[in-house]
C-alpha cells in the first residue's frame, strides 16, 4: 500500500539515479509532505497546492536550486535534502 500510494498519489516513480514526481492529490489539499529514503539519504519532500489543483508541476526545487524538470537527482550524501514541489501551471 505504501509503493502503491507513493506512485499514484504522490507520483514518485524512480528512474536510474532520479525521481520522477507527478504528483495528483485531492484538490482540497493544501499540502502534503513524503520521507523518502535513498540509501543513507533523506528526502524531504513538500509538495505545495497554492491554487488547489489535482495535478501538474509547476516547479521543483532541490536544496533551493529550481530543477529543470520534474526530477529530483538521487545522491549519496548520509543527509537530509529539503525538496519542494509547487503545483500548478
Amino acid at each position: 500500500l505504501y509503493r502503491i500510494g507513493l506512485e499514484e498519489l504522490v507520483g514518485l516513480k524512480r528512474v536510474g539515479n532520479t525521481l520522477c514526481i507527478n504528483p495528483c492529490i485531492p484538490a482540497e489539499w493544501n499540502s502534503v509532505e513524503v520521507h523518502y529514503s535513498h540509501r543513507d539519504t533523506l528526502y524531504v519532500i513538500r509538495i505545495e497546492n497554492p491554487k488547489g489543483v489535482e495535478s501538474g508541476v509547476a516547479r521543483v526545487l532541490v536544496e533551493g536550486e529550481v530543477q529543470a524538470d520534474n526530477s529530483i537527482p538521487l545522491v549519496e550524501n548520509s543527509g537530509k535534502i529539503q525538496v519542494v514541489v509547487q503545483l500548478g501551471t
